[in-house]
C-alpha cells in the first residue's frame, strides 16, 4: 500500500501528459483511473451523472471497482451517491461495521471492499463528478485514506477541468464545420436552381425549403442531393 508521502510526490505535469497523449476524453478518464489506482494503490471509479441526471461511472480501473459503484446505483443510496449529491467527502473506514445505506455496505465488504473514499470533482463552482476509491485490503493506522484520496482529487479535477473544456471546443467546432458545410451546400444548391429556374436566390431558396417541406427532408439534406445529381451529371 501507498503512504500519503508517496501520492503528494506526483507531479501535476503527470496528468496533464496523460491529457496530451490520449486522443478523447473517453480515453483520458480511462487513464485517470488507472492512473489513480497506481498512484494510491487502491481501486478508482469515476462517477458522472447523465444528461437525465442517472449516475454512472465513465470510468473505472478494474472490474471489481466498476461492481462497487453499480451496486450503489443500484441501490439508489451509497457514498459515492451522497458525495456526488452534496459535494463533500465522504469516509468509510470499515465497510464491515458501517451502518449508513445499508444493505450497500456490507455487500461492499462481501465484493471484497475494506474500505472507501468518495470525493467531489468540482472546479468553477461547478460538481463534476466524483472519484471513488476503494481499498481492497486493510489501511494500516498510519494511513490516512481521506488525505490520499484528496491529494489525487486535487490534482485530478484541474486536468479533468481542461478536458472537458478541450471537449466543448472540440464538439464547438465540429459544429461550425458541420455548419459551413451546410451553407456552401445550400450556397451551391441556390446556383443551381437560379441558373435553372432563372430566378433570384431568394426564390431560388423559397423553392428549396418548400421542397424540403413537402419531401420531409432537411434543406442541407435535399440540397446536397441536388448538388451530386448536377456532379454525376457533369462526370
Amino acid at each position: 500500500m501507498h503512504d500519503d508521502r508517496h501520492l503528494a510526490e506526483v507531479e501535476l505535469d503527470e496528468l496533464h501528459g496523460l491529457l496530451l497523449s490520449t486522443d478523447s476524453l473517453a480515453d483520458f478518464l480511462s487513464g485517470l483511473a488507472l492512473a489513480a489506482k497506481e498512484q494510491t494503490g487502491h481501486g478508482c471509479g469515476l462517477t458522472v451523472r447523465s444528461d437525465d441526471g442517472h449516475p454512472y461511472t465513465v470510468a473505472s480501473s478494474d472490474e471489481r471497482t466498476l461492481l462497487l459503484d453499480e451496486l450503489q446505483y443500484g441501490e439508489g443510496v451509497g457514498p459515492c451517491l451522497q458525495a456526488l449529491a452534496e459535494g463533500v467527502p465522504i469516509v468509510v473506514a470499515d465497510m464491515a461495521t458501517e451502518t449508513r445505506w445499508a444493505p450497500y455496505p456490507q455487500r461492499a465488504y462481501r465484493a471484497g471492499a475494506y474500505s472507501s473514499v468518495s470525493l467531489p470533482l468540482a472546479a468553477q463552482g461547478k460538481n463534476l463528478g466524483a472519484l471513488n476509491l476503494y481499498a481492497f485490503e486493510p489501511i494500516s493506522a498510519s494511513q490516512n485514506p481521506l488525505a490520499i484520496a484528496a491529494a489525487f482529487a486535487e490534482r485530478a479535477t484541474g486536468a479533468i477541468a481542461i478536458a472537458l473544456r478541450i471537449a466543448d471546443h472540440v464538439r464547438t467546432a465540429e459544429n461550425l464545420r458541420t455548419a459551413l458545410t451546410s451553407r456552401s451546400t445550400i450556397d451551391q444548391a441556390i446556383g443551381i436552381l437560379m441558373a435553372q429556374q432563372r430566378c433570384g436566390p431568394d426564390e431560388a431558396f423559397e423553392l428549396l425549403r418548400r421542397a424540403s417541406q413537402g419531401r420531409n427532408v432537411k434543406v442541407r439534406e435535399l440540397a446536397a442531393g441536388i448538388v451530386t445529381n448536377i456532379q454525376r451529371r457533369g462526370s
